[in-house]
């Protein structure tokens, strides 16, 4: 197959033209100007904290946090999770990962590193983890919520790349805040959140 028959054939996708109508296609400048997307928020964290929230206008499907963060934590669980509605009830979600990492490690898990969808984390106690990567939030009642997270992390002596699938089961609620926080973990970084 050739460049030319790539464009013609109709049973594949045209990259460009998808990733333009998902906001992040050449030339657009990272997730928000294609027209689609909108930015909403943009974090600028540079004091460690534990957790943060934002409020969901009500006329979105989707949202999309795109972020680079340092993830650490000295004792306990260093993971970020996201919170639909501030909802903590582990029951009430579920994940399912695949992953490689440089340890050789190349699975694909249920339920890890925790039921709640995954949005950024550490290495090892101690030692500081670099996290870039981005997040795709589905918002519409009626099916279950899902949060997509493609998520690399450089650390010390560690690579790591993953997607994750974490989902709410609450069918009915009307999504209108995030909320993202660690048990004893922090994280300094930026993060900008777009709507569509």
């Amino acid at each position: 197959m050739t460049p030319g028959d790539w464009n013609q054939d109709p049973h594949v996708i045209d990259r460009d033209a998808l990733l333009d109508y998902l906001g992040s296609g050449v030339g657009s400048g990272g997730g928000g100007s294609s027209g689609h997307w909108r930015l909403l928020k943009l974090y600028n964290f540079e004091e460690p904290i534990h957790s943060f929230n934002f409020q969901v206008p009500t006329d979105l499907d989707v949202l999309k946090l795109e972020y680079a963060v340092r993830v650490t934590w000295s004792a306990g669980e260093g993971h970020f999770r996201i919170l639909f509605n501030n909802d903590d009830n582990k029951s009430n979600y579920s994940s399912f990962m695949h992953y490689i990492d440089t340890s050789g490690g190349h699975s694909r898990v249920d339920t890890w590193p925790f039921e709640y969808p995954f949005f950024a984390r550490g290495e090892a106690a101690n030692e500081i983890a670099m996290n870039v990567g981005h997040v795709l939030i589905t918002l519409k009642p009626g099916v279950r919520r899902f949060a997509v997270n493609d998520n690399t992390i450089i650390g010390r002596d560690y690579r790591f790349w993953g997607v994750q699938i974490g989902r709410w089961n609450d069918l009915t609620s009307t999504v209108d805040s995030i909320h993202i926080k660690s048990r004893d973990g922090t994280l300094t970084g930026k993060v900008a959140v777009y709507g569509w």
